[in-house]
């Protein structure tokens, strides 16, 4: 130890009261912020990068800059799922869903009650990103539920930049 504390120009007592020393407030606030910071980034499914969890810290009334933000995603090793432009590569399986059976018909009284869509077009990015690249499913049955959850979640819990980082369900609210 002497020798150590020779080598870095420190006093033996000094290093000792170094290492008994508590913690300091910017530490401990840096271990609240990475446990927030974690629990967003899993929540996001892993899509959120350090410009959406800063957002989220801040509108939940943390006062944290965006470089800090940076610091400790970089400190955990978290890092937003890219964005990669799918293209296919030779030919893939053809998902098709059988229409006829599909008990879900209803009689539709107003807009916004049933949507529909090929689920072999979709060039909705986000979408491919954050909820089909990198899974598999077994049938047109799990991708229709992933693509559900995925819309369920885009509506009314994912953030978007274009619009002052909130949903689009609280945008509608908040500038109806």
């Amino acid at each position: 130890m002497s020798w150590m504390c020779q080598k870095l120009e420190v006093s033996r007592s000094g290093f000792y009261a170094w290492a008994k020393r508590a913690p300091s407030e910017h530490r401990r606030r840096d271990e609240a912020l990475l446990r927030k910071i974690a629990g967003h980034f899993e929540e996001s499914n892993g899509v959120y990068g350090s410009p959406r969890i800063h957002a989220l810290l801040r509108r939940r009334g943390e006062r944290v800059g965006r470089k800090r933000v940076v610091r400790l995603m970089r400190t955990l090793h978290l890092r937003a799922r890219a964005n990669r432009i799918y293209r296919p590569r030779g030919s893939a399986p053809v998902c098709r869903l059988n229409l006829a059976n599909e008990a879900r018909c209803r009689e539709v009284t107003g807009p916004d009650q049933v949507w529909r869509g090929d689920v072999t077009y979709l060039f909705f990015h986000s979408l491919k990103t954050e909820a089909i690249h990198g899974r598999s499913f077994a049938d047109a049955v799990q991708l229709d539920a992933a693509v559900r959850r995925y819309i369920e979640r885009y509506n009314r819990t994912r953030i978007h930049s274009s619009l002052a980082y909130m949903s689009p369900i609280d945008y509608e609210r908040t500038n109806a």
